[in-house]
């Protein structure tokens, strides 16, 4: 009998020990549930914290890993695809539409936007344009086990005294793309509203 007592003791005490452990690690695998703007805004957070060169914290590289687009890759050797998003936005009766193109390679890359913001109502104002920020992350450290940020531009527009902006612009730059993101944003009267990907 006393070594059915012993065996209790031992399993008993074996399952205090291993039952916290795997609570918590279930607990911690659990990830927030995050909206598409919750998202946009972060990644863009993100990008402008960091200079380029500069290697992300493992917080900022993990979100950058699950929520930044990855190039599409269309072979072993092949460039990577272009993606082409249509994006559109408003405030009030200010509108913005237009496309941005990012043509990722190996190394030579390529960006390109047709960006316009009109008042539909026809209504002048202080100032209305456009932003497209792109932003690239990168494979850094020994054995590529950190993400930095390699490439980081602004592509903005704006006018005084109108109605209606065009913010037309191309660009090629080089760098190991892993990861990028391209924040939409229409700008009028000193407010900012955000474009989204359709």
């Amino acid at each position: 009998m006393k070594s059915w007592y012993k065996k209790f003791i031992l399993v008993a005490f074996s399952l205090m020990l291993v039952l916290p452990l795997s609570v918590n690690a279930a607990g911690a695998a659990e990830k927030p549930t995050l909206t598409a703007e919750q998202i946009s805004e972060r990644l863009s957070e993100i990008g402008n914290s960091y200079e380029v060169g500069q290697l992300l914290s493992d917080e900022d590289a993990e979100f950058v890993k699950t929520y930044a687009l990855k190039p599409a890759s269309t072979g072993a050797i092949a460039p990577l695809s272009a993606k082409t998003g249509n994006f559109e936005g408003g405030l009030g009766y200010v509108e913005l539409t237009g496309t941005v193109t990012v043509d990722l390679g190996i190394i030579n890359n390529s960006i390109s936007g047709n960006l316009m913001v009109r008042d539909s109502g026809q209504t002048y104002h202080k100032s209305m344009g456009s932003t497209a920020e792109l932003r690239c992350f990168g494979v850094f450290g020994e054995g590529g086990t950190g993400i930095g940020l390699v490439y980081s531009k602004d592509y903005s527009n704006s006018g005084a005294n109108v109605n209606y902006n065009k913010n037309v612009f191309s660009d090629g730059f080089t760098a190991s793309v892993a990861y990028y993101t391209v924040d939409v944003r229409g700008l009028v009267d000193g407010n900012s509203f955000t474009a989204t990907a359709n």
